[in-house]
């Protein structure tokens, strides 16, 4: 089936607000609190057929009982389908640039064919400087939260401002400096005793991918509305390529 999908992009400036955050805590966190520390809201709507839901959140149930649902056709039994609405809302801490078409999306870090070197060179740096190499993204559909991702590519040992989850020594160190209960679970070719990466943090099961070697790097995230699956997306070649946001013309 065919998928319209209708582009709305809002763009919130932070305005030089700090982000006071610890997005390390497991627990569920609003849009506005997240507005208020400085993030910036991405939006779309996708209107789908009814048969396609599953591709766009991991629990049908949930999905179908809160979109709004629109019937289309004359009612002869052709044309009827029924469609229905899903709006996405990213709130990221990376902040928007514009295409050549003026057109807004969150800066690029991925699929850089076609970008031209300065370009590219600036985005970079960006991710590295300013950033910390630390891309922090929520993601709601329908306002509810569904994910949250916390990556932070070739870490910097060097520095302390950015939190270390590159060992699971470190991992389960900081949530005990908390008082966060924790503990590794085992799952089948996913996290094992040696190499643990999916955790039972206070309540909630989290993700954590992680390695220590030549190119230290982790991957933090939380199915909020599936947390029995343990399925990663991919954060930066959907939402920081320059693709996901295009218009369908």
């Amino acid at each position: 089936m065919r998928i319209i999908i209708i582009l709305f992009i809002i763009t919130l400036i932070s305005c030089g607000k700090r982000d006071i955050i610890n997005h390390y805590l497991p627990d569920p966190i609003t849009q506005q609190e997240l507005l208020d520390n400085g993030f910036y809201r991405y939006s779309y709507v996708d209107t789908v057929n009814k048969e396609d839901l599953y591709k766009y959140t991991s629990d049908y149930t949930y999905a179908y009982t809160h979109t709004r649902i629109d019937s289309i056709g004359s009612g002869d039994g052709i044309y009827d389908s029924i469609k229905l609405l899903i709006r996405r809302d990213i709130y990221s801490n990376v902040k928007p640039e514009k295409n050549e078409k003026g057109q807004i999306y969150p800066t690029q870090f991925s699929n850089f064919y076609g970008m031209d070197t300065i370009k590219r060179e600036a985005n970079t740096r960006y991710l590295k400087v300013v950033l910390k190499n630390r891309i922090i993204t929520y993601l709601f559909i329908n306002d509810s939260l569904e994910y949250k991702s916390i990556i932070v590519e070739d870490f910097d040992k060097k520095d302390k401002e950015i939190t270390d989850f590159t060992t699971k020594r470190k991992i389960i160190r900081y949530y005990d400096s908390l008082k966060i209960p924790i503990k590794s679970l085992l799952v089948k070719d996913i996290s094992t005793k040696d190499h643990p990466t999916v955790f039972l943090i206070g309540n909630l099961k989290t993700t954590i991918r992680y390695s220590d070697k030549k190119h230290p790097f982790y991957e933090s995230s939380i199915n909020y509305i599936d947390n029995d699956s343990y399925t990663i997306y991919t954060i930066i070649g959907s939402y920081y390529s320059g693709l996901k946001w295009h218009p369908v013309k």
